[in-house]
């Protein structure tokens, strides 16, 4: 008796949270910029990618389960409470420029970045951490190159164009470039010569000239740009991100722009890809939640650390006849039989020190009303990056009807284990006993026969040679019967058979009767399998035996035996001939004792083989079916397992 159950929905809604998780995953890991995600709720370290690590020089180990401010991260108090006071009001945070410290001590500039998250129930915080330290010294820098300009024009040249942000000299005049420096001309992908003297419009720099009349109207307005987002075509026809800061400055009386260009199309991809991982999460969530739900069997979220069920669903309250109130209230040992604790703290213990990603068990509940249920627990393990046990999930399904019926399945074969045991005794005891009077009937008919000889008329000769006949069949019948009986009870221990050999030695065995017949046994390469070797021969025997024995008047019987397949598990032995045949209406009475289709004065035979081969067959764990067209010969199929137990 089984039970089953679809979990298509549950195993696609796992397969995209996974899926989903793996994209979050590699971009987290993938990231160039520092990572860190934390807890909402206390401020307590989660995960850091390795960029994190390199950048603070700390290992994983040392900041899980930390604040910032314990690790000191912030160089400044102020910069803290600045970038949480616009979390709050934002709910996120952009670019926000602080200095932090690393293990060492070391004070760096770093724009921060932060965003709320949610995974599942808790809330989450993901800040990002770009170390611009060496911008800002090349910012600072190009402050200190601008005000030497005024003093030295040569300087300025010099610290312009050795610049290692991509810099650009605009007129305010009429916006056209009157310079550029080498990073400029690597990231445009434009020489000096080209761009000098040409508005950008001119040289096609913006996908959307749009954008440059708004940055012109907003100069205009004396508004400061600092880090404007733009997307801009490089000559080679390839489009990138960059960011872009305009500063007014002035050379020799003339007002200009100075511009300092950095690409950051590899971050907003990772942002893009971010965003998209959220959403997908958020989807997964909802699915996973639905799932959840709506599902026919009871369904638990469980944390193996605090105890306690975080997320149980309607048909798990009907199971165990408590509220979802409750239940989120009490932990699985609270509901779980007080016989069958040990072995669950066994179990649970054991996948967890494996690392076991699921489990199954099969356990009893106590209801709330105090009734037991059965029930089967298949559970999945979710798992931290160092191997921490998060969650459990689990599938539970009410089989206490399933096992009340296997226990009466189990008392049935048992009383039919002792009744075919009895039967088997009965019919041992009882064909022993019937052999002593057969045999004195034979005898004392024998010494009847020989002194009546020539003293009774034909009639009564004929009548005690039937009577003598009859014994002998009786007897042949009662042999058959003790056979049967004993193919269980007497049958030897297992071993390797070389089916080819014995069938060999079989059709040697028949040489007289196949000599006798005209037939031709022809037996192909056999397998070696594990079996009682005495009762093979037997099998073989009878079924060449048969085809031999039921050949067509005037045909020779032709008897091929050979092995139809390669399985690794089981092979099928097939005894074919051109025999007398059957009618297949009549296969399930060939297999039974005492059962023939043809007479007796036909064929000679107590019609016990076929049911002595069943016998053997099925005390190896096989299969004997047969094929066949009256007057076109039979084919009888025997399938065996190689080893004992497959």
């Amino acid at each position: 008796i089984g039970a089953v159950l679809d979990i298509t929905e549950r195993k696609q809604a796992e397969d995209a949270l996974r899926f989903s998780e793996q994209r979050f995953n590699q971009a987290f890991n993938a990231s160039p910029n520092a990572q860190v995600i934390s807890r909402q709720e206390d401020g307590l370290i989660q995960i850091i990618n390795d960029a994190f690590a390199q950048l603070f020089d700390y290992t994983r180990e040392e900041v899980r389960g930390k604040t910032s401010l314990e690790l000191n991260l912030f160089a400044k108090p102020a910069d803290r409470q600045e970038a949480i006071e616009r979390l709050r009001k934002d709910k996120s945070v952009r670019d926000c420029e602080v200095d932090i410290r690393t293990k060492s001590g070391e004070i760096r500039r770093a724009s921060l970045s932060a965003e709320m998250m949610s995974v599942g129930h808790e809330d989450y915080l993901l800040t990002v951490i770009q170390d611009i330290t060496e911008r800002k010294l090349a910012e600072d820098r190009l402050k200190a190159t601008l005000t030497a300009l005024q003093e030295s024009e040569e300087r300025f040249a010099t610290m312009f164009h050795e610049s290692p942000v991509a810099l650009a000299l605009v007129s305010a005049s009429d916006y056209r470039a009157l310079d550029v420096n080498r990073v400029f001309e690597q990231l445009y992908g434009y020489t000096r010569e080209e761009v000098i003297g040409k508005t950008s419009l001119e040289v096609g720099l913006l996908t959307d000239p749009a954008k440059r009349e708004e940055i012109v109207d907003r100069i205009g307005r004396g508004e400061s740009l600092t880090e404007l987002e733009l997307r801009i075509r490089r000559k080679d026809g390839v489009e990138r991100i960059v960011s872009i800061t305009y500063r007014s400055i002035d050379i020799r009386g003339s007002r200009c722009f100075m511009s300092t260009s950095q690409d950051i199309t590899e971050r907003k991809l990772w942002e893009e890809q971010l965003r998209a991982t959220n959403d997908a999460l958020r989807v997964s969530e909802q699915e996973f939640r639905a799932f959840f739900e709506l599902a026919n069997a009871g369904k638990v979220e469980y944390d193996p650390h605090k105890k306690r069920f975080l997320r149980v669903n309607q048909k798990f309250c009907e199971i165990c006849g408590y509220s979802k109130e409750e239940l989120l209230q009490m932990s699985i040992s609270d509901l779980t039989h007080p016989d069958d604790r040990q072995t669950d703290t066994i179990i649970y213990e054991a996948a967890f020190g494996e690392n076991a990603d699921s489990y199954e068990r099969e356990k009893r509940y106590v209801r709330k009303d105090g009734a037991v249920v059965w029930v089967q627990v298949s559970g999945s393990i979710v798992y931290a990056e160092s191997g921490y046990p998060l969650r459990t999930y689990a599938v539970v399904q009410d089989i206490t009807e399933r096992k009340r019926l296997e226990g009466e399945l189990a008392d049935y074969a048992h009383k039919l284990e002792e009744s075919n045991q009895e039967l088997q005794n009965f019919a041992f005891i009882a064909s022993h006993d019937l052999q002593e009077p057969l045999r004195k009937i034979k005898r004392f008919g024998e010494m009847l026969y020989q002194k009546t000889t020539g003293k009774l008329d034909d009639s009564e000769r004929e009548y005690l040679e039937r009577m003598m006949s009859s014994v002998e069949r009786m007897q042949a019948m009662i042999e058959g019967l003790l056979e049967l009986s004993r193919i269980s009870t007497h049958g030897k221990p297992f071993s390797d058979v070389n089916l080819k050999a014995i069938t060999d030695e079989v059709v040697s065995d028949l040489e007289v009767m196949i000599r006798r017949t005209g037939g031709v046994v022809t037996v192909k390469d056999l397998p070696t399998i594990q079996a009682d070797p005495l009762q093979m021969r037997q099998l073989i025997q009878n079924l060449i035996g048969n085809a031999l024995k039921f050949h067509r008047p005037g045909v020779p019987p032709t008897v091929k035996v050979s092995s139809m397949n390669k399985s690794p598990v089981v092979v099928k032995i097939t005894v074919e001939d051109n025999g007398i045949g059957f009618d297949e209406n009549q296969i399930g009475r060939i297999f039974q004792p005492f059962q023939r289709l043809v007479t007796r004065s036909q064929y000679e035979g107590t019609g016990m083989g076929l049911a002595t081969c069943k016998k053997i067959v099925e005390r190896h764990g096989g299969e004997i079916t047969a094929q066949s067209t009256p007057g076109q010969g039979s084919r009888f199929i025997v399938t065996l397992p190689r080893q004992i137990g497959r």
